[in-house]
């Protein structure tokens, strides 16, 4: 019943893009294992002086990347910034990889915290565990 949910849905025009899309994307912050998430990073954002809880994604794509970027021998990265309390929403950003603070957590602490809006912190992760 389930799968055949899903494929109807996924065949609907514009939803069935937008449900995949979101279901891919829960099925990433749920599982563990999954790679999609490298890492979780600090960045200033949305202007400076103002950090961000963001996710490496991996690499821009050559083509989005201009020839004088890359000709600088700056290591882009991809960085997705959820929104608050709605973390299926938020920002792709191309960051120069010298501007990331990475942060010693797991993806999925990081989103307990960005869902939470901060309210649950890692201190109080580890005091529940």
């Amino acid at each position: 019943l389930i799968n055949l949910f899903d494929s109807g849905v996924k065949k609907l025009p514009f939803i069935g893009g937008i449900y995949s899309t979101i279901k891919k994307f829960l099925e990433t912050i749920v599982n563990p294992r999954s790679d999609k998430f490298s890492g979780v990073v600090l960045i200033q954002f949305p202007r400076t002086g103002v950090y961000s809880v963001g996710f490496r994604t991996g690499k821009p794509a050559h083509r989005l990347i201009p020839k004088a970027l890359a000709d600088s021998g700056k290591l882009m990265t991809n960085v997705f910034v959820p929104c608050t309390p709605n973390p299926t929403s938020g920002f792709y950003l191309m960051v120069a990889e010298e501007d990331l603070v990475p942060l010693d957590m797991t993806v999925q602490e990081a989103f307990k915290i960005v869902v939470s809006m901060g309210i649950i912190t890692t201190d109080e992760m580890d005091t529940h565990a």
